[in-house]
């Protein structure tokens, strides 16, 4: 580091013998920051998307008897027997195979997939919204 002049090397280290717990046992005072945040909270992109967390309470119900799942992926599909499997790209043929009485919730690995299908759904009559993001489903 002393070689390099650009990167500043006046650096003051100290190693506390014992760690954090030597020092709160010697009653030295500790200072503590904002609550650490556990993920980054979900923000919806698009109107016709679902949230994780509605996807997950959804996914336990299979849907209940309003919602219909249609999984999109090219390659691991879920094995579930309650969730579609069209490919995207079979979407368009297959079309008239999905029941119109429910709305869908389309997903994919990414989100792109589901948005597109769920969106070509919509422009054909259905009612339908997309997962965004990874799902293991």
């Amino acid at each position: 580091l002393r070689s390099a002049t650009s990167i500043k090397t006046d650096l003051r280290i100290a190693v506390l013998t014992g760690g954090l717990t030597a020092w709160m046992r010697e009653g030295l005072p500790v200072e503590r920051g904002a609550q650490r945040r556990t993920g980054v909270p979900y923000r919806a992109l698009y109107a016709n998307e679902v949230s994780p967390e509605e996807f997950e309470a959804l996914w336990a119900s299979r849907g209940g008897d309003r919602f219909a799942f249609l999984d999109v992926r090219r390659s691991g599909h879920t094995e579930e027997e309650w969730v579609h499997r069209i490919h995207l790209e079979a979407l368009p043929q297959r079309i008239g195979e999905l029941p119109r009485d429910r709305e869908f919730v389309v997903f994919c690995t990414i989100g792109e997939r589901s948005h597109i299908a769920a969106e070509l759904l919509r422009k054909n009559g259905f009612k339908a919204r997309f997962l965004r993001g990874r799902t293991d489903h």
